[in-house]
């Protein structure tokens, strides 16, 4: 709980009473990851603006990823796969627990 408190509070700005007397977890979620999100866009085309502003000063040809490096390069090979069974069975899941 205190890893959340940290984030919402210290990161994304949410006043401590709304976060923990009124908002829901799934709220908390969607707004970190909408934070993560905007993050990540701005790293981005800070990684763009930097290769331009290099690149004709490069001896070599490379890419925006090998100039800045960024945490969640590698997250793109690492996705695993979800098997349509798999969906399936937890789906199913979700139905019966939510009793939809």
């Amino acid at each position: 709980m205190k890893d959340y408190y940290k984030i919402a509070i210290g990161m994304l700005g949410i006043s401590p009473t709304y976060f923990l007397d009124d908002m829901s977890f799934e709220a908390f979620e969607l707004s970190s990851e909408g934070y993560y999100q905007k993050q990540k866009a701005g790293w981005e085309q800070t990684r763009i603006l930097s290769y331009y502003s290099i690149s004709p000063y490069l001896k070599q040809n490379m890419t925006a990823e090998q100039i800045l490096p960024l945490l969640w390069d590698n997250e793109k090979s690492n996705k695993k796969v979800v098997s349509k069974e798999d969906k399936k069975r937890l789906f199913e899941t979700a139905k019966e627990q939510y009793g939809l």
